[in-house]
């Protein structure tokens, strides 16, 4: 959903800087600044248009390791600044260019550190997470003939690398403002640049070295545009007319691997983001300064149940959950009470998620049961089938959508069982011949499904979607080929990803071919050279050795 809002309506003077901002419910903060007044470059100007807003990402998407970059298209002329945001108290800061080096502290969380215009691009990291803001300004200008800058100030949040995504659509509505796109990646990284054409000349993209890991590049959004790449890059996009400038970014990731909402001891996981691991429950400090003691969990009394864990499954369609007693020995050896209660939870679902850890949402249906065809149907003429709701949530109002019980004539029990291969169904009318063994003659459940279908709890009747191929449909076409797959059973990627790698191992060849070849040649000739002299050596001893006896013959004879 978005939302349009109208600000700069009311003044609200004050300083918001190092203040923590909550809710109960998900929020959006919109930070800047309105009509302020400011320094003009010329002497003693005065300026009311100096206006600059921004959405602040939440504290989870604070980072460690953040690209910095100067647009350097010959169009915007400006000047840059960094905000560094701390959300630890200590945080050390390092900002690299390849060619210079900077570290300095901040001593104080929630603190701001202002880095005024320096060496771009640079590598910014540290020990805690931070956010950093890229804050583009007009530069003074001495000449009058001079490239025009940024008009007012353009702010806007810089994405830690961890944050970088695959792929982002761009589209230019208004031609009448030069747009241009910024992309940050590892240099071995490929993009690829697609418009309504399918094809972009990438010379267009003027490449920057940040360090021998890092480089960025710039090009002119003339029309709608696809940018993709097997691996995650930065996307940013600027622009200017006569009277303001922009500055966003185009899209991010919020997979943040951080944020977990229950937590284990000893799990080895950043459960806060600030950059310290099972820290808390060890010393029972607030050590990331966000007034909760939380990371893990609260220490285990003797006694008492820890938390749930996550669920985890154990095949495809079972999973469970465990806690931990808090009593550490047996009661012979301490005295106190085990826990009361059982360890371990099981459940039963359609399908489990792949890579072991089970996504549990409030308000999940389990799958229905066989239809209750041996008892129901000895009394009545008609029969029923029920489901459970998984993990309902009365305090926040999410239930399971739908009936938890369904009814049907026992005309449906009749021949079910008696169904052929990969028939279920009344008069086993209906297919499953999608899933991956037999399914439920009743139901029409299976187990899995076969490559290039999915929903194994309808008969795997649905066919894989965009960029998904393999059983289940749980592989993706982006991560294997860096575009959609053609076809959904083994995920065969476009002829230009097929062209593009053959090109690359004949080009292999063709440099081994290069560098080898005059190698074998010349050790060739050598081998054959040396076989000639050799011959000829021989020749000559050989021809040496007939005619002595044959003179000494001669010789002998004559006396």
């Amino acid at each position: 959903m978005s939302l349009a809002i109208s600000y700069c309506s009311t003044d609200y003077p004050g300083n918001l800087t190092g203040t923590k901002i909550t809710a109960e419910q998900p929020i959006g903060v919109i930070v800047g600044n309105c009509i302020t007044g400011s320094d003009l470059c010329a002497p003693g100007g005065k300026s009311l248009s100096d206006m600059a807003a921004e959405m602040a990402l939440p504290v989870v998407s604070f980072g460690k390791e953040f690209i910095t970059f100067k647009v350097n298209l010959s169009s915007i002329v400006h000047s840059v600044n960094i905000l560094i945001v701390s959300l630890s108290n200590n945080t050390q800061v390092a900002i690299s260019t390849g060619i210079t080096f900077v570290s300095f502290k901040i001593h104080k969380a929630r603190s701001t550190h202002l880095v005024n215009e320096g060496e771009y691009p640079s590598v910014i990291k540290s020990n805690y997470p931070i956010q950093v803001m890229l804050i583009l300004r007009p530069r003074c200008l001495e000449g009058v003939n001079e490239a025009p800058s940024f008009r007012g100030v353009a702010v806007s949040p810089l994405l830690p690398t961890s944050m970088y995504y695959n792929e982002y659509f761009l589209s230019n509505l208004s031609l009448a403002w030069p747009v241009f796109v910024v992309m940050v990646k590892e240099k071995r990284i490929r993009i690829f640049i697609e418009n309504k054409e399918k094809v972009v000349d990438k010379k267009l993209v003027k490449w920057t070295m940040v360090n021998e890991r890092w480089e960025f590049g710039e090009m002119r959004i003339t029309s709608e545009m696809r940018l993709f790449a097997r691996l995650p890059f930065g996307c940013y996009v600027a622009s200017l007319n006569a009277k303001s400038s922009i500055f966003h970014v185009a899209g991010y990731s919020m997979r943040i691997y951080c944020t977990v909402k229950i937590m284990r001891p000893s799990d080895k996981k950043d459960n806060d983001c600030d950059g310290e691991v099972d820290e808390e429950i060890e010393d029972g400090k607030d050590n990331d300064n966000d007034f909760l003691i939380d990371e893990d969990i609260k220490k285990k009394v003797q006694g008492e149940w820890s938390l749930w864990y996550d669920w985890f499954c154990v095949n495809a369609t079972h999973l469970i959950r465990e806690r931990d007693c808090g009593a550490a020995t047996a009661k012979s050896h301490t005295g106190v009470e085990k826990c009361q209660g059982n360890s371990i939870e099981s459940l039963v679902v359609a399908q489990c998620e792949d890579g072991g850890e089970a996504k549990l949402n409030f308000g999940v249906w389990s799958q229905w049961s066989d239809w209750d065809c041996s008892k129901s149907c000895i009394d009545t003429d008609t029969t029923k089938r029920i489901r459970e709701c998984i993990n309902a949530n009365a305090a926040s109002g999410q239930f399971c959508e739908g009936k938890e019980n369904e009814n049907e004539s026992c005309s449906i029990c009749k021949d079910t069982t008696e169904c052929g291969l990969f028939r279920w169904g009344e008069n086993c009318e209906k297919d499953c011949s999608n899933c991956q063994g037999q399914c439920s003659k009743s139901a029409g459940v299976c187990s899995g499904c076969k490559a290039g279908f999915k929903n194994s709890r309808n008969s795997c009747t649905e066919a894989c979607r965009f960029n998904e191929y393999g059983e289940n449909c749980r592989f993706s076409c982006m991560e294997k080929c860096g575009e959609d797959c053609e076809e959904r059973e083994f995920g065969t990627c476009p002829a230009s990803f097929r062209v593009f790698y053959i090109s690359v191992v004949l080009f292999l060849i063709f440099v081994l071919f290069t560098v080898f070849y005059p190698l074998i040649q010349r050790k060739t000739d050598t081998i054959i050279k040396d076989e000639q002299s050799a011959t000829s050596v021989n020749s000559s001893q050989t021809s040496g050795t007939s005619t002595s006896p044959v003179g000494v013959d001669k010789s002998d004879s004559v006396k």
